[in-house]
């Protein structure tokens, strides 16, 4: 069985990814901004973090920065659903600050999936 870490301020948001990724058979555990996100990684093991850009106490970038700090291997996923500068300006930022794979909000699960199945891949 596959570990996620779901990383979001929406609670709608954490909910539908756990749900679309329980279908799949994968445990799923959700953070509600980047703090709660770092503490969960830091106590378990992950195949993959996905983590929403645009969050209060520690956004994204931070969140994805202090990730790869603590394990440069770990596989990140961002997700967002706009930014202040026009929509998805952000999810190429985090590509460079390591994210293996960006998704653009709303996505469906076989979006999800296959976006997941392609960070396994590399």
């Amino acid at each position: 069985m596959k570990n996620f870490l779901v990383i979001d301020d929406d609670a709608l948001v954490r909910e539908s990814i756990q749900l679309m990724l329980n279908d799949s058979d994968y445990k799923v555990d959700l953070a509600e901004d980047g703090v709660q996100g770092i503490k969960l990684f830091k106590q378990n093991k992950y195949d993959i973090v996905i983590t929403d850009i645009i969050m209060p106490n520690k956004e994204g970038f931070e969140t994805i920065s202090e990730l790869k700090s603590i394990n440069d291997n770990v596989k990140i996923i961002a997700i967002s659903g706009g930014s202040r500068n026009g929509i998805g300006a952000y999810l190429p930022i985090a590509e460079n600050l390591g994210a293996k794979a960006i998704l653009y909000k709303p996505f469906d699960e076989s979006e999800l999936i296959q976006t997941i199945n392609a960070v396994y891949s590399h």
